[in-house]
């Protein structure tokens, strides 16, 4: 039997590169337009109740320049996503959102 320790890290969520388009979205754009909420968005996804809501803040701390816990992974995703039109992430997003059965 694994320490608690362990059977918490273990059923931690892997964000993928989808998942960290998500929250970018919703970071720059909110959750009007996909039909989602923050939470629902988070459950579709598989995480805890807080994870995509702290996802989201650190991407705004990156974008702004604050201080936070973002770290590399959050950087990547706005230089790959920050150029293209909101219509067009938006669809990426909607289709990421639209397969996870959750």
């Amino acid at each position: 039997m694994k320490p608690l320790s362990q059977e918490i890290m273990s059923n931690r969520h892997k964000w993928s590169d989808l998942d960290m388009l998500t929250a970018f979205y919703v970071e720059k754009y909110g959750t009007e337009h996909i039909g989602f909420s923050k939470p629902e968005i988070g459950r579709r996804l598989g995480m805890g109740a807080s994870s995509f809501p702290a996802r989201v803040a650190n991407i705004r701390d990156a974008r702004i320049g604050g201080q936070s816990k973002y770290g590399a992974r959050e950087k990547w995703t706005i230089e790959q996503y920050d150029k293209m039109g909101e219509l067009e992430l938006r669809g990426m997003v909607l289709e990421h959102l639209r397969g996870m059965k959750r």
